[in-house]
């Protein structure tokens, strides 16, 4: 469920909000221009896994603590807002990213489980980056 609401989050994020706003990124294809098979594998086992581990382990592990309802929301908040300001500028980017960390932080705190957020972050980072890396490894080998 958090896969697939992360899913929508990035849905909206891509079809209702980036097309009507002229200063968000265009939607165009990152293209990895390094041209060995290392650096490349690095890459991937970076954004694949560990950055979302790291993320997940610092904004919803590290910051909330459960304790009662008021504490519990109001560390939620800081950690969607501290999350989204260390990806974003600016308002509409902020919001962003406020808007694709809340299902991963619905799932920390309604089941206590790091691991759920954590396997949801890394399955839709796989989504979100396993093109770019498939196009890399490939245009790499066929050179």
């Amino acid at each position: 469920m958090t896969f697939a609401g992360l899913m929508l989050a990035n849905d909206i994020k891509n079809r209702l909000i980036q097309p009507y706003f002229a200063t968000v990124r265009d939607g165009t294809v990152s293209i990895i221009t390094r041209n060995d098979i290392l650096p490349t594998f690095f890459y991937a086992l970076m954004m694949i896994v560990m950055k979302p581990v790291a993320e997940e382990l610092f904004f919803r592990k590290a910051i909330i603590s459960f304790g009662s309802k008021k504490r519990v929301f109001v560390l939620t908040l800081v950690s969607l807002i501290l999350c989204a300001v260390t990806r974003a500028h600016g308002v509409l980017g902020i919001a962003e990213w406020i808007l694709m960390a809340i299902p991963v932080t619905i799932a920390y705190v309604a089941t206590r489980n790091i691991y759920i957020s954590v396997m949801a972050h890394v399955a839709f980072e796989f989504y979100d980056n396993i093109y770019s890396i498939v196009y890399a490894v490939g245009r790499i080998m066929n050179r």
